[in-house]
């Protein structure tokens, strides 16, 4: 019954705007659901900030950790793009204590520093002895972001 409480009480304190769209539950696979969320406000706060002719509302997003699953209510943009980050960030890692950082960029552009930078740490990585920690770098778009993951 805790985490109907918990549940309740996330809803309850929640911004009644976010609240009118949409609410749809995410069960992760693979990442930790505290993580996801965090990457997700910060992905989701940084597009607030650079969206120049659209009006995004940030969904809310609560972390149920007892099923490792988020609940996300918002409007459908804000559902299709939580549906789209998960897709990206949810995935198998080779590593069990995986890393996850965003960085919001102020003048070059994700999408196209993403790639170089994930081509860079390939091949910095294919040139060492033994086992190098591998590192997944995706660029967010619409909030010229990217997610690094280590």
């Amino acid at each position: 019954m805790a985490i109907i409480e918990q549940i309740i009480q996330n809803m309850e304190s929640a911004d009644p705007t976010a609240l009118m769209g949409t609410t749809q539950l995410f069960k992760l696979e693979h990442a930790d659901v505290l993580k996801v969320a965090d990457i997700l406000d910060q992905v989701f706060q940084g597009l607030e900030r650079t969206a120049t002719d659209e009006v995004f509302i940030v969904p809310q997003i609560i972390p149920v950790e007892a099923s490792n699953a988020l609940i996300v209510a918002g409007s459908r943009d804000g559902i299709t793009r939580t549906t789209e980050l998960l897709q990206k960030i949810d995935q198998p890692s080779e590593t069990p204590t995986q890393a996850f950082a965003v960085y919001t960029l102020k003048h070059a552009s994700g999408v196209k520093l993403a790639p170089k930078m994930q081509q860079m740490f390939e091949e910095r990585a294919a040139g060492r002895e033994g086992q190098a920690t591998p590192i997944n770098i995706q660029a967010i778009e619409g909030s010229n972001s990217i997610i690094v993951s280590a």
